[in-house]
């Protein structure tokens, strides 16, 4: 299943998702309880999985990095970041 959203959106989505994470794991480590801090660390791993996941070249589907530019390192072509994909877009 492929997620009809623009690169910027994915980003954003990205973004929130790392930040809550993050948050969770400091309450866990600020109120000294294993288990969120466990659940903030299962939490990172999961954002950064949806990263590695979504923040794709819509050409190659190369992974984009965390410091994109105007083209893809991969295949050199140049990544619209506002663009939403159409059906039979990217692979």
């Amino acid at each position: 299943m492929k997620l009809k959203m623009s690169l910027r959106k994915k980003q954003r989505l990205i973004m929130l998702l790392e930040m809550a994470a993050v948050i969770l794991f400091l309450v866990g480590v600020l109120k000294t309880n294993r288990r969120i801090e466990m659940y903030g660390v299962l939490a990172i791993l999961a954002a950064f999985t949806v990263d590695f996941k979504l923040w794709r070249c819509p050409h190659c589907t190369g992974y984009l990095g965390r410091r994109p530019g105007k083209c893809c390192r991969f295949c050199g072509k140049e990544v619209d970041y506002d663009a939403v994909p159409q059906d039979g877009d990217g692979k």
